[in-house]
């Protein structure tokens, strides 16, 4: 199974008043962000986490954290993911940006991975999905991306099946018309001299 989140933001105590998180305190946010993750991630799923996954100078914190973690991480690095090689072997990679394609529902999906929203990206003429972090739900969808970060989705992470549904469901009616309003726009008219 595959899962994306972004923005955890572990140990980083201001986060949950910057973003009116409903925690007391940062051990709080901490054990119920793993308890949500671990709730639906398994030890053999891969999660593609979109940057900021933590915000702390405590290394102890992060590397016991990061432990507790279920499946194979693979980290889009957000601005606030700055010093992480003492957890980096906890990570498949680290990487700025990452395209993955795959099969859902016996569909092709290409889905472009960055810590920020892009207004354009690799195969985004051709359906291709990007998902990105960072907003804390502040910016709205655009075309066929959206944040995936736990502020948006119950603190959790959301499967592929669930990013491939909001798509169809929410995103792809707009998304075609917008297709269709650029190709009647491009149409080369051919003048007789």
């Amino acid at each position: 199974m595959i899962y994306f989140t972004a923005d955890t933001h572990f140990g980083h105590s201001s986060i949950i008043k910057y973003c009116n998180r409903p925690f007391n305190n940062i051990d709080e946010h901490d054990e119920g962000l793993i308890h949500n993750w671990n709730s639906v991630v398994k030890k053999g799923d891969t999660i593609y986490h979109l940057g900021d996954f933590g915000h702390t100078k405590d290394i102890n914190r992060m590397k016991r954290i990061s432990n507790r973690l279920s499946g194979q991480i693979n980290l889009i690095k957000g601005n606030h993911d700055t010093n992480l090689e003492y957890i980096a072997n906890r990570f498949n990679f680290i990487k700025d940006t990452h395209l993955i394609t795959t099969k859902v529902f016996d569909n092709k999906v290409r889905i472009f991975l960055s810590h920020y929203a892009h207004r354009t990206w690799v195969h985004r003429p051709r359906d291709c999905f990007h998902l990105f972090g960072h907003a804390h739900g502040n910016m709205g969808s655009y075309g066929l991306s959206f944040d995936v970060g736990v502020d948006c989705w119950g603190y959790r992470p959301i499967s592929i099946e669930e990013v491939y549904h909001h798509v169809h469901t929410n995103l792809m009616p707009s998304w075609e018309a917008e297709k269709s309003l650029i190709r009647e726009n491009n149409k080369v008219e051919e003048y007789k001299l």
